[in-house]
């Protein structure tokens, strides 16, 4: 099952989220620097941006826009990280590709 970890403050709407395989926690401006490694990887930038490599200031601005998100629509992104592992294993969540 998932349980939402109630001990670890997030912004309003959005829990972190606990499973026997996973940790998925809100992304925030601390996470820049590993979400941004992750976004120019090339295995993940391939399916993701179209194989662009994105600029660190597209990562801030889709940080900003997840916790927005989160704050008024209750969704947006969270980091994937795995037990005894300290870079996170992905993103997932909700997000609008096309506005």
């Amino acid at each position: 099952g998932v349980d939402r970890d109630r001990s670890q403050p997030v912004m309003a709407g959005a829990p972190v989220l606990r499973t026997a395989r996973a940790t998925l926690r809100p992304v925030e401006p601390s996470d820049l620097e590993e979400l941004h490694a992750l976004f120019v990887d090339p295995q993940f930038r391939r399916y993701i941006f179209d194989d662009e490599v994105v600029p660190p200031e597209v990562t801030a601005d889709i940080v900003a826009r997840s916790q927005a998100q989160f704050c008024e629509q209750r969704h947006g992104l969270w980091l994937a990280h795995l037990p005894d592992e300290r870079a996170p294993a992905g993103v997932v969540g909700f997000w609008y590709f096309h506005q």
